[in-house]
């Protein structure tokens, strides 16, 4: 491994100073990655609460509406489309609040590697040097961070799916609604 800049040029890193160089670089580097990875995160927890608040206030207010005017007003066209509208946007906070649940697992990759900074270590203290150091040492962090991304992974595809179904059940109840609005506007 190269030099640490507070021990002079040239002079490498070995046993303890070689584990606490990459400990301090692993734990900057994910400092850098989950400071990028917030505003993501961020804005899609705020879409996420923003579309189940929006699904729950038109169930709420159409189905008000619809109590209101159901024995005021007759032979209303595509009834259907209300209670399909109100089953998407039901769907849509369901999965909504499954996603959120979802987002603590999909990002827990530094709990996964933290678990495995123990084997990191100890496979960093047993190195010996040679010319391909440096190349060893980014074998076994890419290992571990691969290992430690695994469940994350998954996690990360379910919470897309989630967010997926949270967005069109919620655009197919909107159009539903705005459907049965439409149609039934006075002549």
């Amino acid at each position: 491994m190269s030099a640490d800049p507070s021990r002079g040029i040239g002079q490498p890193l070995e046993g303890r100073a070689l584990v606490e160089y990459i400990d301090d670089h692993l734990d900057k580097t994910m400092e850098r990655l989950e400071r990028g990875a917030a505003p993501v995160w961020e804005a899609q927890a705020e879409m996420g609460r923003t579309l189940i608040a929006l699904s729950s206030g038109a169930i709420v207010v159409s189905v008000s509406v619809t109590q209101l005017f159901m024995t005021k007003v007759t032979g209303l066209h595509w009834a259907w489309l209300l209670p399909t509208a109100w089953i998407l946007f039901g769907i849509s906070v369901l999965a909504g609040v499954s996603r959120q649940g979802w987002t603590g697992s999909a990002r827990a990759f530094r709990a996964y590697l933290e678990q495995k900074r123990a084997e990191i270590r100890q496979q960093l203290w047993n190195l010996d040097p040679g010319p391909d150091f440096p190349d060893r040492v980014d074998k076994i962090l890419e290992a571990a961070m691969n290992d430690a991304n695994v469940e994350p992974g998954k996690a990360i595809k379910v919470h897309g799916a989630l967010n997926q179904v949270v967005f069109w059940t919620f655009a197919g109840g909107l159009a539903g609604l705005v459907a049965f609005a439409i149609k039934n506007l006075p002549s």
